[in-house]
């Protein structure tokens, strides 16, 4: 058994005292009060952050500029209580104020001035944002901001975004200076409705409550994030690097890897080579049966990529059975949600490039999933729980081969672009 080394040297009495004095002094020292601010009230931030927040923290803030025009009522009627409602649910009641009083509760603040914005930061414990293209400009001045109001303490800021290289430069450009979590979110939101009359701020987005995931292992075993699950968001903070990843690639596999073999199956249905000004079906447009093929195959080449331990952590699953059935049923929410999802087009789905999601999304999928069903015991048994693995195969691979075209069609066309530029 291995022992811990001792000093030959008794410490003196005055160095005892002067440690006893350190600790009492320590032990005496205030906790600072929790207190939350979570920047960016759009409709992401306002239907998935702000609901999950309020089932957390006592005291927090909602901070916005007021280059937004949606809050010019508010700003003409002055200080109120706002009532906040997701899909007519009551979420929570904001103090609309100008950030100049440290009110406690929860309050929306909208301002761009320096000392406020300042003060506020300041007094955060812990902060989040949801601020899309702006993260970096925005982020770096706040923290500016909070600096210049004698703000020394390292805090922690939950991005939750959804451009997560944006969320890697604003770790490189803040440093040290604070601990920048990534985050997994994922809620679709149509509308925000301010109605300064009536003292309300209305979100309608999906049914399904959303999820957002801390994906930093180190602070998430320090403490737990600030979301809580009351209003329906799956909150999920792994203490593995491998469970992270997992909850990473659940959503690029199961939400846009689906998005996009819905997109390339509308465009066999109408036997298109290109998107043009499809309309996006549903899965219920559908073979049903051929899109729960897609799913459960993304799903086997998930258990392939990362195995059942980090699966069972990721999901805190009893047994392996648990941990498949967690990952199907996130697997059927997903068809659900698109079913319900609004209106939308094929052409934008694969922004990206046709050929791009077509290799990426489409042919990779077909390569996973051979390769799981030749190797990967878990994933074998994945798929005999719920299916035909011959049927899922013949599936993925019928979709695969019907828009091969399309991929080629898209090369043909980029290659006589790059030509054109070149000459």
């Amino acid at each position: 058994m291995a022992r811990r080394s001792r000093s030959c040297l008794a410490p003196s009495r005055s160095a005892l005292l002067l440690i006893a004095s350190a600790r009492s002094a320590r032990a005496l020292a205030p906790t600072p009060k929790p207190y939350h601010v979570h920047v960016g009230a759009g409709k992401l931030g306002l239907s998935l952050v702000v609901p999950a927040l309020a089932d957390k923290n006592h005291d927090f803030a909602v901070l916005d500029t007021p280059k937004d025009p949606a809050w010019a009522g508010l700003l003409e009627k002055g200080r109120q209580n706002i009532d906040v409602l997701v899909n007519d649910e009551h979420v929570t009641t904001l103090d609309f104020h100008d950030g100049l009083a440290a009110a406690s509760g929860a309050s929306l603040i909208v301002t761009d001035d320096v000392e406020a914005l300042g003060a506020t930061l300041a007094r955060a414990t812990t902060v989040s944002c949801s601020l899309g293209p702006f993260l970096n400009p925005v982020m770096t001045h706040l923290f500016e901001c909070a600096s210049k109001a004698g703000s020394t303490d390292k805090k922690t800021l939950y991005c939750c975004e959804n451009d997560h290289s944006a969320v890697v430069a604003l770790r490189d450009e803040l440093g040290d200076r604070v601990d920048v979590v990534d985050c997994v979110v994922d809620r679709v939101s149509t509308k925000r409705s301010v109605d300064a009359t009536r003292g309300t701020i209305r979100m309608s987005c999906e049914s399904w409550g959303g999820v957002i995931a801390s994906l930093d292992p180190r602070i998430n075993r320090k403490k737990p994030p600030p979301f809580g699950e009351a209003f329906g968001a799956e909150v999920h903070a792994p203490t593995s690097h491998a469970a992270a990843a997992f909850l990473s690639d659940r959503k690029l596999q199961l939400v846009n890897g689906m998005h996009t073999t819905l997109a390339f199956s509308t465009m066999r249905r109408f036997n298109a080579d290109e998107p043009g000004d499809l309309p996006l079906g549903r899965p219920r447009d559908f073979d049903g049966g051929e899109l729960r093929s897609w799913a459960l195959a993304r799903c086997a080449g998930l258990i392939a990529a990362h195995g059942v331990p980090v699966i069972m952590d990721a999901f805190d699953a009893a047994t392996e059975q648990d941990a498949f059935d967690a990952l199907e049923a996130y697997a059927r929410t997903c068809l659900q949600r698109f079913d319900d999802a609004p209106d939308d087009t094929v052409a934008r789905v694969l922004g990206g490039g046709v050929a791009h999601r077509w290799r990426g999304r489409l042919a990779a999928t077909e390569g996973d999933l051979a390769r799981a069903l030749q190797s990967n015991a878990a994933a074998q048994r994945f798929l005999q729980r719920y299916a035909d693995a011959v049927d899922v195969t013949r599936a993925v691979s019928r979709l695969v081969k019907a828009t091969r075209a399309a991929c080629e069609l898209d090369d043909a066309r980029r290659a006589q672009t790059e030509e054109a530029v070149a000459a």
